[in-house]
């Protein structure tokens, strides 16, 4: 079966009662990749689920990269779950962010952050 379709990956929110939320949309066995920088309170576990806590805004603020925190999660996400080898995350932003040459080195090091914390 394809883990596409058997595993639930949620962005989490900003607050508590927003995390508890996405949470209960995830199944056994899924990961919700939450922004650690944001949320002081997760809460309650979700028996079954892997929180994976990436501190997305502080991984972006680092870089000087405001809008940073996307990469950062995708990084998670990517490192999380091993839904596609992680180069094809890499060659993904290369592609995309092709015009801005000059952000490429900031973008693959917050994407790498995230895939740290994700991992």
């Amino acid at each position: 079966a394809s883990r596409l379709i058997t595993e639930t990956v949620v962005r989490g929110g900003k607050s508590g009662p927003t995390f508890t939320k996405c949470a209960g949309q995830v199944r056994p066995g899924g990961v919700i990749i939450a922004t650690s920088s944001l949320m002081a309170d997760y809460g309650p576990d979700k028996e079954g689920v892997r929180v994976g806590k990436v501190p997305g805004n502080d991984i972006a603020g680092r870089w000087e990269s405001p809008r940073g925190i996307n990469l950062a999660m995708l990084g998670g996400l990517a490192g999380a779950t091993g839904l596609l080898p992680k180069q094809a995350y890499l060659d993904g932003i290369e592609a995309q962010f092709r015009k801005y040459a000059e952000m490429l080195p900031k973008n693959f090091g917050v994407f790498e952050e995230g895939f740290k914390h994700g991992s």
